[in-house]
């Protein structure tokens, strides 16, 4: 998942795709040893949330590092700030803010509704979530302490306004895994052959399309969804209905037999909350 903007050229592409240089390269240059034994600390130290490594040349680093390492074994903290390195140096990447002080609340909510609904992971217990907004919510104390931000009454109002909802993504994400891949929790879980046996039952649909789906209207077990890149409606079964309210977003895809009119949910990739629909039309999502 990859957030695009697009040339400063004119030509209406992404920049990915026009002018951006294809290689980038970035020198470090070290005063003594002390600096250079400093830096490699960041690098170890980074490794342990997956943070690439033009993240360390960023003004966020020190702020990253210094969090990790007031619970350096938190779980719950590391998986915190791997999420949040992913999107500083992965989906914002060369659209990243310069400073704290540059981040609009647009990039807590982008952060919150469009990007993290996307790393959600599938667990028994279904408390992802929970824990992930307490770590944001810590870690926004921490800058507006350090740098005077008000960033921590932003992310409050968002969480208290819209937590019902993210919980909400995290339990229908996991019933549609768990309706995908019904031992996905079991200790003899085989991953590489369950998915397997699932695509050859996807193979039986001829017709399948991917895409990123809007809940517009429900019927009963029948529900309506707008694919938000073509706008075109589907009509919709194997979806869990009873958990499912229009304006929901599901990322994913269908099938459809020959004969048939109504179509199949046959893959699950993510499910995000209403208020994601207004980024996606600048988001990549590779299926």
């Amino acid at each position: 998942m990859k957030k695009f903007v697009y040339c400063e050229c004119g030509s209406g592409k992404p920049k990915d795709d026009c002018c951006a240089p294809q290689i980038r390269v970035r020198m470090k240059h070290f005063s003594d040893v002390n600096e250079r034994k400093e830096f490699m600390k960041k690098i170890q130290i980074g490794s342990q949330f997956d943070l690439r490594y033009r993240g360390l040349f960023e003004f966020y680093i020190d702020d990253l590092i210094a969090y990790k390492q007031k619970r350096p074994t938190s779980h719950s903290r590391n998986e915190f700030l791997t999420i949040l390195g992913k999107y500083l140096t992965d989906y914002l990447e060369d659209d990243c803010p310069s400073s704290w002080n540059k981040c609009e609340p647009t990039f807590w909510e982008e952060f919150l509704f469009s990007f993290y609904p996307f790393r959600i992971k599938i667990t028994p217990k279904e408390k992802e979530v929970e824990q992930f907004l307490v770590e944001l919510k810590k870690f926004t104390y921490e800058l507006d302490k350090k740098y005077g931000c008000s960033f921590k009454p932003l992310v409050d109002k968002m969480i208290d306004e819209s937590s019902g909802e993210l919980i909400k993504c995290e339990h229908l994400l996991n019933r549609l895994f768990l309706d995908q891949y019904p031992r996905i929790h079991h200790k003899d879980w085989n991953p590489q052959l369950e998915i397997k046996k699932h695509h050859q039952k996807i193979d039986k649909f001829p017709e399948k399309i991917e895409s990123v789906f809007e809940v517009t209207n429900l019927n009963g077990p029948i529900i309506v969804a707008t694919t938000l890149d073509t706008n075109l409606s589907y009509f919709i079964k194997g979806l869990p209905y009873e958990m499912i309210s229009v304006g929901d977003i599901i990322s994913g895809g269908i099938g459809k037999k020959k004969g048939e009119w109504i179509w199949t949910w046959i893959l699950t990739q993510s499910v995000f909350p209403p208020r994601a629909k207004k980024f996606f039309s600048q988001v990549m999502i590779t299926m």
